[in-house]
């Protein structure tokens, strides 16, 4: 069964948002796998992504060369999620209390969160609570912008159908309007399976420290 971040990666592609494909790509990279080869062929990758918006959009680039450019970067995007894939099935499903697919799910959690995508956050959350977190996730969207970093997930209980772990992340800010402080934050998950997939089902704040008291 394919990851569900593969999935949204093969999404964000087949949005034209090429630059948040490579930046989810190389965050799951860099946090979950042990291949700095691919990592800084994703850096290489996303600067030339990067390069070709910007000469677009300073006008050097007609539309037809800025197709072709667009074009060619998309075969070395597809490369790399490839790579990605073909990567994290090489990882074991379940070490001790390591679950790859909890951990990535995790992740996908707080980058839609941090891309403000409702789409892909409601994908990562159990269906019978889409109708009460969704509107609050919305609400949350439209009053701030923060990054989410996520520093450790210890999966503390699991079994065939749920699961318990402990996340600790930074939330920062992001603008000027600022309209909280930088803090870190330990969490208690749970999460239960739909049609073999784990999802977010509820969350218990265990702690929380404003980061410029640590």
């Amino acid at each position: 069964m394919k990851h569900d971040a593969i999935i949204s990666i093969e999404n964000l592609i087949g949005q034209a948002r090429y630059e948040m494909a490579m930046d989810y790509m190389m965050r799951i990279t860099q946090n979950l796998l042990d291949n700095k080869k691919l990592y800084n062929e994703l850096i290489k990758v996303k600067a030339r992504v990067s390069q070709i918006q910007k000469e677009k959009k300073d006008g050097h680039f007609t539309n037809e060369t800025y197709l072709t450019e667009i074009n060619k970067v998309t075969y070395s995007i597809i490369d790399c999620k490839d790579e990605v894939e073909k990567t994290l099935g090489q990882i074991p499903k379940q070490e001790d209390l390591r679950n790859i697919e909890i951990e990535l799910l995790v992740h996908a959690n707080a980058y839609a969160s941090m891309i403000e995508d409702i789409d892909m956050f409601a994908k990562t959350i159990h269906p019978d609570i889409h109708a009460e977190s969704l509107p609050l996730v919305n609400n949350l969207f439209q009053q701030i912008d923060a990054e989410y970093e996520i520093l450790s997930i210890e999966i503390t209980a699991m079994d065939e159908q749920f699961a318990t772990a402990t996340v600790t992340q930074i939330t920062r800010p992001l603008g000027e309007a600022a309209h909280f402080n930088a803090n870190v934050s330990s969490f208690i998950h749970s999460f239960e399976k739909v049609n073999g997939r784990w999802k977010f089902f509820a969350q218990i704040l265990k702690k929380m420290e404003l980061l410029n008291s640590i």
